[in-house]
């Protein structure tokens, strides 16, 4: 099951956790578990890729596109895959662009510090 929110509800990456607020309560997404069912669900089940993950730390937690007109960040949780994305208008007002590329590169350090990385698919 795929669960979409706005990327206004992104509060921030803190210990090891991607904050986010789901109907007034601060929800949390374990990135080290999403790393796995990342790995999990690009990957096939060879012994060699068990043995593998078992021995390292798989960098990547997510997907990302950056782009104007839908940008997104998917994470994956149990199942699902929890989908923070905004859409522009048509005419993006350069301010408002300038402004989200900030915050989205302030994401992606706060991931980048706990040692994950999202797959660019852009």
């Amino acid at each position: 099951m795929i669960k979409k929110y706005d990327m206004d509800c992104v509060q921030g990456v803190r210990s090891g956790m991607f904050l986010y607020a789901d109907c007034g309560t601060i929800e949390k997404i374990d990135l080290k578990k999403s790393a796995e069912l990342w790995w999990d669900k690009h990957h096939k089940a060879t012994i060699m890729d068990i043995l593998l993950r078992k021995r390292t730390k798989n960098i990547y937690v997510g997907d990302k596109c950056f782009n104007f007109s839908e940008p997104y960040i998917r994470l994956y949780v149990e199942k699902d895959e929890v989908v923070f994305s905004k859409s522009f208008p048509d005419e993006v007002d350069t301010s408002d662009a300038s402004e989200f590329k900030m915050w989205w590169d302030e994401i992606n350090r706060g991931l980048n510090q706990q040692g994950y990385w999202l797959f660019d698919e852009g």
